[in-house]
């Protein structure tokens, strides 16, 4: 706001933030520093949270990837049209192909 006021408002670009420079060179040495400065008596006290955050953290990624992952297989390898609106739209597809993949998989195994 200062720069703003001294420039008379001419330039708004002198200071420009930048995501990369924050993401690659400030937040890590921020992070190691968080976790290098806790005392191992209150890392081992919330030991079972630590684990639970990354365990299910984890697994929200896993699910969203690898159903993200087949609907698009599914869509532009298969022309099966995507019908997100219904919930179970996904298993009916995946059901659908089932005969396609058990002749896949006889015709590759002989």
């Amino acid at each position: 706001m200062v720069i703003l006021l001294i420039s008379g408002g001419t330039s708004s670009h002198l200071l420009v933030f930048s995501e990369d420079l924050f993401f690659i060179y400030l937040l890590p040495p921020i992070i190691f520093n968080a976790g290098f400065e806790v005392k191992k008596k209150q890392f081992f006290r919330n030991f079972i949270t630590i684990m639970l955050f990354g365990a299910l953290s984890t697994l929200i990624s896993f699910v969203i990837i690898s159903l993200g992952k087949d609907l698009f297989l599914l869509h532009f390898f298969f022309l099966v049209p995507l019908y997100i609106k219904f919930p179970l739209s996904f298993l009916y597809q995946v059901q659908k192909l089932k005969p396609l993949f058990k002749l896949h998989l006889s015709i590759i195994s002989s």
